[in-house]
């Protein structure tokens, strides 16, 4: 088991194959494999493309990034779900939000 006292990053493309308790936030790169267990205290941020096939918690929010797959459990106060994340398992949250990205080009000012 990894045990963090504070924040934890964890860079794009990569895996980690052990149980994670942090204290603070966890921020989890683009295209990242967790294979055991995640819980962070302070939230859980994920990019796009990572996949997790055991469980997340936490005491704060979950941000499951673009076709970010969850094949096991989540639970958060609040989880916010982008365009093509999956969960493969129970959802337990306060609040759930759904993220839809736009594009603002055909906002912009004409000139």
């Amino acid at each position: 088991m990894i045990a963090v006292v504070g924040d934890l990053e964890i860079p794009g493309g990569s895996t980690i194959d052990k149980s994670s308790v942090v204290q603070g936030k966890a921020e989890v790169g683009a295209d990242c494999r967790i294979r055991r267990n995640l819980k962070a205290l302070g939230g859980i941020s994920m990019a796009e493309g990572c996949l997790v096939r055991p469980n997340i918690a936490s005491g704060g929010c979950i941000d499951l990034g673009r076709k970010t797959r969850i094949e096991g459990d989540v639970h958060a106060k609040i989880m916010r779900l982008s365009e093509g994340a999956e969960i493969h398992g129970r959802a337990e949250a306060r609040q759930i939000q759904s993220v839809h990205t736009f594009s603002f080009d055909r906002y912009k000012e004409k000139e």
